[in-house]
């Protein structure tokens, strides 16, 4: 496993695959983690993750979802709690990491815009492909590959964009 150094923050979001968030967990060895999940995935985060953890966080929390399938529920579980759970624990800007692995879409997209303040980098592990050249990684014998980015580098174009009409 590839390690990245660790990192002050990380909000998991899961609903049923535990070795994911693991192995996530494992590689980014946050200092805070909290997880969003809709109530049902408490006893699997519980049973099948926390037992995993080799660094546990220093603080840890939940962010739950009333209904993962659906988006604004997700999000004004999201928005409404994690203003004050950065602040609380003295998250900056830039300093919070997302993995959006196990969410469903509602929980990604809700995670996506809540989380876009506080967030440096968004990560997921997915499915291998042939000839990809993304990071290849193996969770539980089967073979992922290990995504990331950056959203305000996309952002950070745009407006760079919108700076040169402005002067043009």
């Amino acid at each position: 496993m590839v390690t990245d150094s660790p990192i002050k923050a990380l909000l998991v979001a899961i609903t049923d695959d535990a070795p994911a968030a693991v192995y996530t967990i494992n590689r980014l060895k946050p200092e805070l983690l909290c997880f969003f999940a809709p109530e049902s995935a408490k006893s699997l985060v519980e049973s099948s993750v926390q037992p995993k953890i080799e660094t546990m966080p220093r603080k840890w929390d939940w962010i739950v979802t009333p209904d993962a399938a659906r988006f604004m529920t997700s999000y004004q579980a999201a928005a409404r709690a994690l203003p004050d759970m950065m602040r609380t624990w003295d998250v900056q800007a830039g300093e919070l990491v997302v993995d959006l692995t196990g969410a469903t879409p509602a929980m990604a997209a809700a995670l996506s815009l809540a989380a876009l303040p506080f967030t440096s980098r968004i990560v997921t592990i997915g499915q291998a492909a042939a000839g990809s050249d993304d990071e290849a990684i193996t969770i539980d014998g089967q073979a992922k590959v290990w995504l990331q980015g950056n959203p305000w580098d996309e952002a950070a174009t745009q407006a760079r964009r919108e700076a040169c009409e402005q002067f043009n």
